[in-house]
């Protein structure tokens, strides 16, 4: 064999394919194999210099350079473009970023995205979320399907490690459990980096990359979780996106963002509810050593989106999506108890129970949160369209029979809602207690809004507070007395490190005592959760 064609060989073995399409290599000329597209097929560029021995069944790899086009994450960075575009995003964010194919002057920044101007933070935002989702998705997207060096090693890999036949969890948690499988051992960096870019975006990864990958019970010592950083707290398990199928396209998740849990209550078993771009996945986490995919309810239109979330009330999921023609989808949790797989990678394709489109009058056609008030029954979805609808404020559906949800009423006195959390109030404001109330966070304000006659719903309070670039989502307290929320854009317009913002409600009309907690990093911050914590001594209330 000559040398050449080992390189093209060992490259098949390694790459086998890219976002499930196949690879071929073209011998000619000798110095620089070639790989071309045509329609789906994927361009590589390499650049090898590769050595087999045959005694030692090792591949000693001393360079190797590629570029990798994918065109099914191409058309999905197009469609963020159109979004951006449709959204206003260029007048409020910037360019949208493009794609630096051939950058002669620079080859390390070829593959790389670009964005010529940054957002003006004069320019009032009408969808942050979107427009900084979408810039920063697109360059992630850009920069995975466009690369310099995606293959680069110099290590010698066991032909072990170069397996591309399909794993399904249950023999990957088995291997993950194992002492005495030698596949546990942690390959080195440089390993880590080969074979992961051998199955990038695969919907069937190899078993060494799912194992390396599927990191069950590391217990953080010395900042490290397995590979990952960590501060008291300790990984169960890791399971990457190259494990699932999205069934409308055969091939894996391209984002995910955003996840709920259910408890079936009389037998205890566990789920996680986590939303992707094409659908929701359901996956049993009851038992650690047995995860399970227990089943995959795809798009009600059958497209995707970026944004996509679901609230439980009961046995019930309540699952909206930025998108056309989605509604609410309504789906029945306990289907999940007896499912039948077909598939290791998505279990079950559902369908769901019933969709809710509102009224003629008042329709539902995307949505951008789901809230849920379980001690009411009553969903309000939010951040709808504002041309249609309740124009994006609340829109209050009754769901006390979750199989014919009903149109209640909107609110938007106060314009567009990006999220909320509605409850029960019972804290330290007398006039109060015991009615529901609405805590909404509206792009510039935190607005409280009393629900309870939802005929004659009433403002409570409208709290602006310095430095505001777009108030995004936040939880109330256990105690009621601290609403605690989070501005998505203040670190990007200021350059600082991570702010998150505390208003005392003791008196639900007029919130008062602003104060600043940041962080040590200048990462975004996205949505907060409060939940109880009497295990760890801190008593009912926190």
């Amino acid at each position: 064999m000559s040398l050449l064609r080992a390189a093209a060989a060992a490259l098949l073995l390694l790459s086998g394919t890219v976002s499930g399409l196949p690879i071929v290599v073209d011998a000619e000329p000798l110095l620089t194999p070639n790989l071309r597209t045509s329609g789906d097929v994927v361009v590589i560029d390499i650049d090898i210099d590769i050595d087999i021995d045959i005694a030692t069944d090792e591949i000693a790899i001393a360079t190797a350079t590629a570029t990798v086009i994918n065109e099914e994450n191409a058309q999905l960075v197009e469609s963020m473009e159109n979004l951006y575009e449709e959204y206003g995003c260029l007048s409020s964010w910037g360019d949208f970023p493009s794609i630096n194919i051939n950058s002669e002057s620079d080859p390390q920044a070829q593959g790389r995205s670009e964005s010529t101007t940054t957002r003006d933070p004069t320019k009032k935002l009408g969808m942050a979320c979107m427009c900084g989702m979408l810039h920063d998705s697109a360059s992630l997207m850009i920069e995975e399907f466009m690369f310099d060096d995606v293959i680069s090693s110099s290590s010698s890999l066991s032909s072990s490690w170069l397996s591309a036949s399909p794993i399904s969890l249950s023999s990957a948690i088995a291997a993950a459990n194992s002492t005495e499988n030698s596949i546990l051992t942690r390959p080195t960096s440089d390993q880590q980096q080969t074979v992961q870019s051998s199955s990038l975006q695969s919907p069937q990864p190899s078993f060494a990359n799912i194992v390396q990958s599927l990191d069950l019970e590391k217990t953080c010592i010395d900042g490290k979780a397995g590979e990952f950083e960590c501060n008291n707290v300790d990984l169960i398990a890791h399971l990457p996106l190259n494990f699932f199928v999205d069934t409308n396209t055969d091939q894996s998740p391209t984002n995910a963002n955003d996840v709920w849990g259910w408890t079936h209550e009389s037998s205890g078993r566990e789920f996680v509810l986590w939303c992707t771009t094409q659908g929701a996945f359901f996956v049993e986490v009851t038992d650690f050593g047995h995860i399970k995919i227990s089943g995959y309810l795809p798009s009600s239109n059958g497209g995707s989106s970026p944004w996509r979330d679901l609230k439980v009330i009961g046995d019930y999921a309540y699952v909206g999506a930025e998108m056309k023609e989605q509604g609410m989808q309504v789906f029945d949790l306990t289907r999940l108890l007896n499912a039948e797989c077909v598939s290791e990678f998505y279990c079950k394709e559902f369908t769901a129970d019933t969709v809710y489109f509102g009224t003629e009058d008042v329709p539902v056609k995307n949505t951008h949160n789901v809230v849920a008030n379980p001690d009411t029954n009553y969903i309000y979805l939010v951040g709808g369209s504002r041309k249609s609808g309740c124009g994006g404020g609340l829109h209050i559906v009754d769901v006390s029979n979750p199989l014919q949800p009903t149109f209640v009423a909107c609110y938007d006195n106060d314009g567009y809602v990006h999220d909320a959390q509605c409850v029960v109030y019972d804290g330290p404001d007398t006039n109060y207690q015991e009615k529901e109330i609405c805590f909404c966070f509206n792009e510039d304000t935190v607005t409280i809004v009393d629900v309870t006659d939802k005929l004659n719903m009433t403002e409570l309070s409208r709290t602006t507070y310095e430095g505001y670039s777009y108030t995004h989502q936040g939880w109330v307290s256990s105690d009621m007395k601290h609403v605690i929320f989070g501005d998505e854009i203040d670190e990007y317009d200021n350059d600082g490190q991570t702010r998150t913002l505390i208003l005392n409600i003791i008196d639900l009309t007029a919130p008062t005592n602003f104060q600043e907690y940041f962080g040590t990093t200048t990462a975004i911050d996205h949505n907060l959760y409060i939940a109880n914590a009497e295990a760890q001594g801190y008593g009912t209330k926190f």
